[in-house]
């Protein structure tokens, strides 16, 4: 392996460890306020942490949803009702 693949790799192997972005689903738990579970041993997310896209309709209990994990899992777009 040259020098150049091997910084490359490393380059690789750090970005991939950071999970910079994450797709993720959910279901919605609550509709007002909104919250959004993703597994039953995580805490519940609450509205404050996530955002909404303008093409997602109106969430409902129950609904499943397609989000998007950014900052290290700080905040979640939902991107689509499924």
């Amino acid at each position: 392996m040259t020098l150049l693949e091997t910084i490359q790799k490393i380059v690789y192997d750090t970005v991939k460890s950071l999970h910079l972005t994450d797709s993720v689903i959910g279901t919605v738990t609550s509709a007002s306020p909104l919250e959004i579970s993703m597994d039953v041993s995580q805490a519940v997310l609450k509205e404050e942490v996530l955002y909404i896209c303008d093409s997602v309709p109106p969430l409902i209990l129950n609904d499943k949803v397609l989000m998007l994990s950014v900052q290290h899992g700080q905040k979640f777009i939902v991107l689509s009702r499924l």
